[in-house]
């Protein structure tokens, strides 16, 4: 790539090597060229590869297209945001866009998943003046929507 061409380029993901956090990306424009494997910009320290197909802003080196990075996928009219707005933030977390997320919006924070799983090396504390929950919660086997008190004289109420 000579010193007058252009160092920032638009591609398309090629192959992902998910190991090394590194994608070729080809582009389309240059007769299909492919670049070597280049490194995906972490993004302070975050993990999460493009889709072979996205297209990507590629930033290479002064010394030639062998050398770059891939900052990733941008927004464009194939690759929209689910929500926008001011003040609005939005992470997806997976490689289909809803399967799981952080969503701040409307002063209101939603974190999504099929499933959910909160590790503390100590403690875990909530503060709320006020817990809902949808469905049955369980704690150590316990059912709270389910389970019934028993005292001297049996059974003490129905499930609540």
């Amino acid at each position: 790539m000579a010193a007058e061409e252009k160092t920032v380029r638009i591609g398309k993901v090629s192959s992902v090597n998910y190991d090394k956090g590194m994608v070729r990306v080809t582009y389309p424009d240059r007769d299909d060229s492919v670049t070597a494997e280049i490194p995906v910009f972490s993004f302070t320290d975050e993990y999460k590869m493009p889709k072979v197909g996205s297209q990507v802003l590629v930033l290479h080196l002064s010394n030639g297209a062998a050398a770059g990075v891939c900052l990733g996928h941008y927004w464009n009219s194939s690759n929209t945001s689910k929500a926008t707005g001011k003040d609005v933030f939005r992470k997806e977390l997976a490689q289909n866009y809803g399967d799981a997320y952080l969503q701040y919006k409307d002063g209101k924070l939603t974190i999504y998943a099929d499933q959910i799983e909160i590790k503390a090396k100590s403690a875990v504390k909530i503060d709320a003046p006020d817990i809902k929950t949808t469905s049955d919660v369980e704690i150590e086997g316990l059912k709270f929507k389910q389970h019934t008190h028993t005292g001297v004289h049996g059974e003490t109420g129905k499930p609540h």
